[in-house]
């Protein structure tokens, strides 16, 4: 028997689309899309003679997506991965939240589209090999995914593949990350950043759930060096991924009572492992266009 359609790995286009700032679609060409749409049954025991469980609860619908993307200048941009993770706005209900975006997965062999609706995102992971790309890993829990059977709670957004023609372009190249003297003979690098994106459930009274509220922010950062290197980061780093003024910097604060660091002689290089954290009660981690 197959694997079922909700949990198989996903070859086409995809496509964001940020429903709080109604910007138009941004494509992002990835390597893999992985959708699921678990079904969350619930079996109760009962008394009955054969002793097995007899009676099923239908669960709350748990739509979600990991993306994972080579980096492109066309949509790797500092405005869009702060509207996925980093910048908190009041709501109707007067909470802060990070912006509601709907993924569009099209496969162009059926001709139609898979829209995940009501997404926020809860982790990306950047990382770079020295000699290899960018490479970025995106997670979002949703609200509804189109290919339910059951009655949706919305319309599903609409995507349009006539609007998404254009070429997306060549991804980030290795050279275009810079240090700007905060670290020297970087062999390898991870960023990982993590949004708590909690489900509301059991108030709308349908399988469905009522949204996503957006929690705390953390990180993690990891760095891989020379053992000669004669710059090694201790409370901060900052790093550039593209030209300036058009390029993404990041800069992030460091907690040196919360990191470890590795040797290996065998392989002069060290390993050193920081999470995200201003002691100062600021920003851990700051995204701004490149300078």
């Amino acid at each position: 028997m197959g694997t079922p359609l909700a949990e198989r790995d996903f070859a086409g286009l995809f496509a964001l689309k940020d429903i709080t700032a109604a910007t138009g679609a941004v494509v992002i060409p990835t390597s893999l899309v992985r959708p699921r749409n678990p079904i969350n049954n619930s079996y109760l025991p009962t008394a009955n003679k054969s002793s097995f469980p007899s009676a099923k609860v239908l669960g709350k619908r748990r739509p979600s997506l990991t993306v994972s993307a080579h980096a492109k200048a066309s949509w790797f941009t500092a405005d869009l991965l702060n509207r996925l993770i980093m910048t908190l706005a009041t709501d109707s209900n007067g909470d802060l939240n990070t912006d509601v975006f709907a993924c569009g997965l099209y496969q162009a062999t059926a001709n139609s589209w898979r829209v995940f609706d009501g997404c926020k995102c809860s982790q990306i992971d950047i990382s770079q090999e020295l000699s290899g790309p960018i490479s970025v890993v995106m997670s979002f829990p949703a609200i509804q995914d189109s290919s339910d059977t059951i009655s949706l709670p919305a319309t599903p957004t609409a995507f349009s593949i006539s609007a998404l023609n254009s070429d997306p372009g060549l991804a980030i190249p290795v050279s275009s990350t810079s240090w700007g003297g905060t670290a020297t003979q970087v062999k390898s690098w991870r960023l990982s950043l993590v949004r708590g994106q909690a489900v509301q459930d059991s108030q709308n009274g349908t399988s469905f759930a009522d949204g996503i509220a957006s929690g705390m922010f953390s990180g993690v950062f990891t760095l891989e060096q020379s053992a000669t290197a004669d710059i090694i980061p201790t409370t901060s780093v900052a790093f550039q991924i593209g030209p300036a003024s058009t390029g993404v910097k990041f800069t992030l604060n460091l907690s040196e009572d919360d990191y470890t660091i590795e040797k290996g002689t065998g392989f002069a290089m060290q390993s050193t492992t920081w999470s995200l954290f201003n002691v100062a009660g600021g920003n851990p981690c700051t995204i701004a266009v490149g300078v």
